[in-house]
């Protein structure tokens, strides 16, 4: 190889990674406000509890600061 096409080459080589990078910091800057607007979407729909307030979290009922109930058919909130 010549002597230019090295450097041709060389050129060739560095613009693809400047472009590389460029498109990395695009997709970071992306990936940033996806992650905002996600984030106030999921904020704006969080209630704020009261101690006492009835929960339920998968299979379990769970009473605010006064613990676990087992069973499901348990009608009001009690200390196990």
């Amino acid at each position: 190889m010549e002597h230019g096409q090295l450097e041709a080459a060389r050129d060739k080589c560095k613009m693809q990674l400047f472009e590389l990078e460029e498109w990395k910091e695009k997709a970071y800057h992306n990936a940033k406000i996806y992650k905002e607007r996600v984030k106030r979407w999921h904020d704006k729909r969080i209630k704020e509890f009261i101690p006492g307030d009835k929960v339920f979290v998968g299979a379990k009922l769970i009473c605010k600061h006064k613990g676990l109930i087992p069973d499901l058919n348990v009608k009001a909130c009690q200390p196990i």
